[in-house]
């Protein structure tokens, strides 16, 4: 009786409650799930609701970037709950990348842009190995310095990692990686892009 009771409550409920329900996962939760876009994106499948969208002056901007067809590459840098998910998917299906491609259980995705550029995204630096973390970095300095104008990188990553994957780098390669103080002055200056070549080529 109790589960037709809760089937019967569930079927009668009103169309309201899907929402109500998705609004609850954006307060606290005990393993703070509502930090990850993947965790919001599935609620809303789920829910069968819209999200809440607001604007984001940055997004426009990497949009824009990308669009131009300027070389270079894009660093998503923050700490969890940043919104960097949620930037790097928002991008891909501005593309033209596909929702069901996004949630394929991979970390580094490719897509083939109409203008015939390949963008890779990583969604969490720190889930790639040190040969794969190397490779997209490699690709990003290249597309920085103008050695690489048909392929891109879009890195999602915190800055502490950043830092240490470019420092850890640099060390395998005998040398003082060239990106990393740079893109550290970048942090330290709240955001603002490093003056030269690798502010112009490096969002």
């Amino acid at each position: 009786m109790p589960e037709q009771n809760t089937v019967a409550n569930e079927v009668s409920a009103p169309p309201s409650s899907a929402w109500v329900r998705f609004l609850r996962s954006y307060g606290p939760t005990p393993n703070n799930l509502t930090l990850f876009d993947e965790f919001v994106t599935d609620n809303l499948v789920k829910a069968k609701v819209r999200p809440i969208t607001l604007s984001s002056p940055l997004l426009e901007m990497i949009k824009e970037r990308v669009d131009s067809g300027a070389s270079g590459s894009i660093l998503i840098a923050g700490t969890a709950g940043d919104g960097k998910t949620y930037h790097c998917r928002s991008l891909w299906t501005h593309l033209g990348g596909s929702d069901r491609d996004w949630k394929a259980k991979t970390t580094v995705k490719q897509l083939k842009l109409v203008d015939g550029r390949l963008a890779v995204f990583v969604k969490d630096l720190s889930e790639l190995s040190d040969g794969e973390s190397d490779d997209a970095l490699t690709l990003m300095e290249r597309s920085i310095n103008g050695e690489e104008s048909q392929s891109f990188v879009v890195i999602a990553a915190n800055h502490g990692q950043i830092l240490e994957r470019l420092r850890d780098l640099g060390k395998r390669q005998h040398r003082t990686h060239p990106l990393r103080k740079p893109i550290q002055d970048a942090f330290l200056q709240y955001g603002e892009a490093p003056p030269g070549q690798f502010g112009e080529r490096l969002i």
